[in-house]
Parts: structure tokens; C-alpha cells; sequence
């Protein structure tokens, strides 16, 4: 991550929510909105699965803290549709022997409609 210039485009994710784990989500937090029986996905689930996955590609290290999380939502989600996350670097630098990265996430569907926009701040040890 160390090399990587503000700009770089990560390799793209693409995953899926079922409904057995839009249900576990939203037990898991409290979320009691029901979302799961009307085919959408809880809003947060999109970001906490995508942002997991985005985190695991840029294979950070032990000691990695999501420092700050800032989300957008456009449309919601539909379970079993598949859901593209581009990342990009936004910002990448080094301040008291840690490293500060800020990626900026946008989630769509395969066809390119929104779904979510994130901007994520992540502190790495270095």
C-alpha cells in the first residue's frame, strides 16, 4: 500500500447477500426494519460486507483500525442480486510511524445502477 499514489483503482469486488445473511445481519445489530422480508438489503450490510471484502483485497495487516466511515445511500439493494464495489485510493500517507489511507467505495449493481457510496479511513501500522 505503501507505493500506491492517490488515484489507483483497486481490482473491483463483486459479492451477493442472501437472505439467510441479510436476516443474520439484522439480528446481529438490532435492525428490526424488516427489510429482508420485502427483498432488500439492509443498508449497512451492503457497506459492512463490501467494505470486509475491500479490506481482505488490500490485504492489510493485524493492528489495521477502520478509523472513519462516511456513507451515501442511493437505492437500496435486492437479496441474491450481485453488487460491484470500485474502490479507490483517495488518500495515502504516513504520520507518527502509521500509515493513513482513505478509499472511496461505490457500490452498484452489475448493470451500473448505485446503490452506495462510502469513504473510508483506515490506519495501518508500519
Amino acid at each position: 500500500m505503501g507505493s500506491l499514489e492517490p488515484g489507483h483503482r483497486f481490482e473491483d469486488q463483486s459479492f451477493t447477500i442472501d437472505p439467510n445473511m441479510a436476516v443474520a445481519y439484522a439480528a446481529a445489530v438490532g435492525d428490526e426494519s424488516q427489510l429482508a422480508a420485502e427483498g432488500k438489503v439492509p443498508p449497512m450490510a451492503v457497506i459492512a460486507l463490501g467494505l470486509s471484502q475491500v479490506i481482505e483485497a488490500l490485504k492489510l495487516g493485524g493492528g489495521t483500525i477502520h478509523a472513519s466511515q462516511e456513507v451515501e445511500y442511493t437505492a437500496p439493494a435486492q437479496l441474491d442480486e450481485p453488487i460491484v464495489a470500485i474502490t479507490v485510493l483517495k488518500g495515502n500517507s504516513v504520520r507518527r510511524g502509521s500509515r493513513f489511507a482513505t478509499v472511496e467505495t461505490t457500490f452498484t449493481t452489475t448493470s451500473g445502477d448505485g446503490i452506495a457510496r462510502a469513504i473510508s479511513m483506515v490506519i495501518i501500522p508500519e
